[in-house]
C-alpha cells in the first residue's frame, strides 16, 4: 500500500479543507483506515486533524482516500505551496495490520478565486 496526496488541496465554499489522494492499494491489502492528516504551509503554520472512528476503504484498486480539515483548523492555513503528512493502518490478506506514514508536497488552493484570476 502507498498512499498519497493529491498535488492540489482544496479549500471547500464552507471553508474546511479536503485532503485526499490515491489510496494505492496492492493485492495483499484490504482495508486502510486513515488515522491522521498533518499539514504545514508556507508561512510555517501547522494544522493536524486525527480521525476517530478511522474512516475505511475496502479492496484493491484505485480507490481515493479523504478527510477533511474543518473550517475552525483550516482558516488558519495559507493557500499556496505546503507539505502533507498523512497515518494510517492497513490490514493485510495475512491478517497483519500495519501503520503507515507518507508526506509529500502540495498546493493548497481556493477554488474560489480561479475565475478572478489569482493564483492563490
Amino acid at each position: 500500500m502507498g498512499p498519497k496526496f493529491d498535488p492540489y488541496l482544496n479549500f471547500q465554499a464552507d471553508g474546511s479543507l479536503d485532503t485526499c489522494g490515491p489510496t494505492n492499494f496492492s493485492p495483499h491489502d484490504v482495508v486502510f483506515k486513515l488515522t491522521h492528516v498533518r499539514l504545514k504551509d508556507q508561512a510555517n503554520t501547522q494544522v493536524e486533524q486525527a480521525f476517530n472512528p478511522p474512516p475505511a476503504l475496502f479492496g484493491n484498486g484505485d480507490l481515493m482516500w479523504e478527510g477533511d480539515i474543518p473550517r475552525g483548523k483550516a482558516k488558519t492555513l495559507v493557500p499556496g505551496p505546503a507539505r502533507a503528512t498523512g497515518k494510517g493502518r492497513v490490514l493485510h490478506r495475512n491478517g497483519k495490520e500495519e501503520d503507515i506514514e507518507w508526506a509529500n508536497d502540495v498546493m493548497l488552493a481556493n477554488p474560489s478565486t480561479f475565475l478572478a484570476g489569482k493564483s492563490t
